[in-house]
C-alpha cells in the first residue's frame, strides 16, 4: 500500500448520515433491492452492461464488492432513506489505483427517487471523505455520452468534463463513445 490510500479509511466501514440519508455498507442485506435496481430498464439504459436475469448474479457481484472492500480496493454504500429505511440506490468508489491515488465513482438510484437531489446529497458526503480520509488525489467518472442527467450531476458536484473518447467501449454489438469527468479536491464545490 502506498501512503496515498489510507487503510484506516476502510475499517471500520465509514457509515455516513446526511439530512435525509443513511449511507451504509453495501452487502447481502440489500440483494433483493440491488436486483430490482439492476433489472430496471430505466436505470440500466446507460450502464452498457448486461442486465442480470437471476438474483444469484447480483448476489455474486455484491460478494465480489464486499471482498474488494475487505482488501481496501473499493468503498461501496447502499443509500437508505433515514425516514422510511427504504433502499434508494447505491454509490461507491472502485477501480482504485493505489500508486496514483485514484478511484472511479459509480452510482445508481431507483427511478422513484430521481430528480429529488438524493444523489447530490450522497455525493456531498462521500466526495470530501474520499479526499480527506481515504487519501485520494483524483476521482473519475466514465459516463455514456447520452446520459445527460449523470453529466449534470457530476458538473454540479464540481467534476470537469475532460475527454470525449470516440468508440472506446464495445457493448451489445457496437462501439460506444464515453465522456470522462474528473474531480480533484480543489475542485469541490
Amino acid at each position: 500500500m502506498s501512503e496515498h490510500i489510507r487503510l484506516s479509511a476502510f475499517v471500520p466501514f465509514p457509515e455516513m448520515e446526511t439530512e435525509r440519508l443513511l449511507l451504509t455498507r453495501m452487502d447481502l442485506r440489500f440483494v433483493e433491492e440491488k436486483f430490482e435496481l439492476r433489472t430496471n430498464l430505466d436505470v440500466m439504459r446507460y450502464f452498457d452492461r448486461p442486465i442480470p436475469t437471476r438474483i444469484e448474479e447480483v448476489r455474486t457481484k455484491i460478494e465480489e464488492g464486499v471482498q474488494s472492500m475487505e482488501e481496501g480496493k473499493a468503498l461501496l454504500w447502499a443509500i437508505v432513506s433515514k425516514e422510511s429505511k427504504d433502499f434508494l440506490g447505491d454509490v461507491g468508489f472502485w477501480r482504485m489505483d493505489v500508486e496514483h491515488a485514484f478511484a472511479e465513482i459509480g452510482y445508481a438510484l431507483l427511478p422513484a427517487h430521481w430528480q429529488k437531489g438524493i444523489m447530490s446529497e450522497a455525493l456531498s458526503a462521500i466526495l470530501p471523505y474520499a479526499f480527506q480520509h481515504m487519501g485520494l488525489h483524483r476521482i473519475e467518472a466514465n459516463v455514456n455520452v447520452d446520459n445527460i442527467a449523470s453529466s449534470t450531476l457530476l458538473v454540479r458536484a464540481g467534476f470537469q468534463k475532460e475527454a470525449h473518447f470516440r468508440e472506446n467501449y464495445y457493448y451489445n454489438g457496437r462501439f460506444l463513445d464515453s465522456h470522462i469527468y474528473g474531480l480533484l479536491e480543489k475542485d469541490l464545490i
